[in-house]
């Protein structure tokens, strides 16, 4: 995400903290011209920044974040969700 403009950057980051999380991977996968497995990791990563950075700007808790957005289950045991 580092060749992102700023406002790109800025556009994935409210999606982010808006909890769209399949726009915020579609977006970033655009943006990147990266696949869908790439964007996903992205995604994930930005939104632990995020969490880190801001974390009174998420509506809610991880777990609630979360509770609407399913994976391939190899690709979360990967991550050790």
């Amino acid at each position: 995400m580092d060749s992102l403009t700023d406002e790109q950057r800025a556009e994935i980051d409210s999606l982010i903290l808006a909890g769209e999380i399949l726009n915020a991977i579609g977006r970033i996968k655009t943006a990147c011209r990266i696949t869908l497995r790439d964007a996903m990791v992205l995604n994930r990563e930005r939104y632990r920044q995020l969490r880190t950075e801001r974390p009174d700007a998420f509506r809610c808790d991880d777990q609630e974040y979360w509770s609407g957005y399913n994976e391939c289950v190899f690709d979360a045991m990967s991550r050790d969700l």
